[in-house]
């Protein structure tokens, strides 16, 4: 089995539950808010399973809408009787899902949906790349108005987002340019693909943002309210070994569950890709296909359990500090980002004051010193043992934890950079303009 099924086993985050009072009006969940629910993937597979009824109909009264929606934006006259028969349609489908989105609410109350997040999501933007600035914006959602990293984010978001959004029109009038010259489709693709790189290159410098400023507890309140398409870590299996303080006795246990996972789900992930196989088949009637959608049906639900039992399995194996610091780990951040240096970090930029980054570093020397001796110690440990043993791996396992205190130094040393050194102006440039 590839690495896919291995990362959605420790990447389900799980919730606090937020029940609302008595005597508040029931909150008002707007169909386009679906997609932001703070939930996981594994969470949105054990609500279709359980609720199977229910996400049918949604997904057909939202298709149904959407249908709809994109019909009167096509209209060129938005006042005439086809337009205002569209709109007739449009509110009753909105009418017909109301009971089922009420519905949607009560089910997710246990995933950290809280009415104060349901506004937010009800009031997320439309447009291109709209999960993602929603997701952005909710780093003013958990972070205090008195919170010093406030002010910085006031001025981040917005600035993140119309840079994606500026580039995301460029896209579209580059589009038309190179058809109009004439260019290969193949070009026009590169030429498109290198803004869509230096899309997911503003985002990456966000959430690496996030990283090195915002205090954890916030951090993991954020993971806890994103949507489901920013609930994955990236790089999350090397993550979950990086973590301080983890034990050989953890990393083994961790192991030995990833192991059994993979050996128990993979039946059931191999004839889930025959089915859908079967599928494309056009000489199959309905009551054949419909029998291999129950069978596929099933053997998706077998892995969902398989899945379920993994993260409960891994959440036991570590320490309630460890799994929520394995929460508060931003999004579209890599353990490779987690690790750079303040050169790595600045790279690219120029005008800041040198002097005072050297006093700076200069303060952290003595801590410097002291890790390069926990790592002399931590390698004498095997010595003089052989590879396969289990001093060798107590000694591998002290010197990750070495390595695992040493970078969260080193990220609240880049933290300072940008709360310390950098001018605001200059924290901006380092996000919408990476290098």
């Amino acid at each position: 089995m590839g690495s896919g099924l291995r990362l959605l086993a420790f990447v389900a985050v799980f919730a606090i539950a937020a029940i609302a009072s008595p005597d508040e009006a029931p909150p008002v969940l707007q169909p386009h808010a679906l997609e932001l629910l703070p939930i996981t993937q594994l969470e949105r597979k054990e609500l279709s399973r359980d609720n199977a009824d229910l996400a049918t109909r949604i997904h057909h009264l939202r298709t149904r809408l959407q249908k709809l929606q994109g019909h009167l934006a096509g209209r060129e006259d938005p006042n005439d009787s086809g337009s205002r028969q569209l709109r007739k349609q449009i509110r009753q489908t909105e009418a017909d899902m109301a009971p089922y989105m009420a519905r949607v609410i009560e089910v997710c109350r246990e995933h950290d949906l809280t009415d104060a997040l349901i506004e937010t999501m009800n009031d997320a933007p439309h447009g291109p790349h709209r999960v993602a600035r929603h997701a952005q914006g909710l780093v003013l959602f958990v972070l205090a108005d008195d919170a010093p990293q406030r002010v910085m984010f006031e001025r981040i978001v917005p600035a993140a987002e119309g840079a994606i959004l500026t580039l995301e029109a460029q896209k579209g009038t580059l589009r038309k340019t190179l058809a109009q010259a004439a260019v290969s489709e193949r070009d026009i693709a590169v030429a498109i693909d290198g803004i869509d790189r230096r899309i997911r290159a503003i985002e990456k410098r966000f959430w690496r943002l996030v990283d090195y400023v915002v205090p954890q507890a916030e951090r993991t309140a954020l993971h806890r309210a994103l949507p489901t398409a920013y609930k994955q870590h990236e790089d999350a299996f090397a993550h979950i070994y990086a973590v301080p303080g983890l034990t050989a006795s953890q990393a083994t246990r961790l192991s030995g569950m990833l192991t059994e996972f993979e050996a128990e789900s993979a039946p059931d992930t191999a004839l889930t890709k025959r089915l859908q196989q079967q599928l494309r088949s056009k000489d199959i009637n309905g009551a054949e296909r419909a029998r291999i959608h129950r069978e596929m049906q099933a053997a998706q639900n077998r892995v969902t359990a398989l899945h379920r039992a993994a993260v409960d399995r891994a959440k036991a194996i570590y320490t309630t500090a460890q799994w929520t610091m394995l929460e508060a780990i931003p999004p579209r951040v890599s353990l490779g980002d987690r690790k750079q240096t303040s050169p790595q970090v600045l790279a690219g930029l120029r005008n800041y004051d040198h002097q005072k980054l050297a006093a700076m570093r200069a303060e952290l020397e003595g801590v410097r010193r002291a890790y390069r001796e926990k790592r002399r110690e931590a390698a004498a440990l095997g010595k003089d043992y052989g590879p396969d043993s289990p001093q060798m791996a107590s000694m591998q396992m002290a010197m990750a934890n070495v390595e695992a205190e040493a970078n969260v130094l080193q990220r609240e040393f880049n933290g300072r950079l940008f709360t310390e050194l950098l001018s605001l102006d200059q924290v901006v440039l380092w996000v919408i303009n990476p290098q």
